[in-house]
């Protein structure tokens, strides 16, 4: 909620066990539509791929996707995080959807992204300064 400011709620749901990892769930309200993600595949600190089924509330229906976020460690405290999208259904609708899928995440996550890394730099600096 601290970095994706279009994010009304956000929901966590856990895996069998209880616990994050494959079969970990996640509900993002983002008013014109919800996101349920669902993690398919996950290596900690390497990468998580995602299954991503919008809910949409009207207009054009997006895509439901793939989503995998990989990171890489450059340096002792940086990481460089690289998203991939694929969508799970093409055909004729795609031709449409699939553009507008992009055009969404890409203005979405910029967005995000630049928040993201200042929440990030806040709390690295809260962190070196507390006693």
């Amino acid at each position: 909620m601290r970095w994706q400011l279009d994010a009304r709620e956000i929901e966590a749901r856990p895996n069998a066990a209880g616990r994050a990892g494959v079969g970990w769930e996640s509900h993002c309200d983002h008013g014109g539509y919800t996101l349920v993600h669902r993690a398919v595949d996950w290596r900690p600190f390497e990468y998580l791929t995602l299954e991503g089924t919008p809910l949409m509330r009207g207009g054009v229906k997006l895509p439901r996707s793939y989503s995998t976020f990989e990171f890489t460690q450059v340096g002792a405290s940086r990481c460089v995080v690289a998203m991939r999208v694929r969508a799970r259904e093409r055909g004729v609708l795609g031709l449409v959807r699939i553009p507008l899928g992009v055009w969404v995440i890409r203005r979405q996550f910029r967005a995000h992204y630049a928040v993201l890394a200042r929440v990030l730099a806040e709390d690295a600096q809260a962190w070196q300064t507390a006693p």
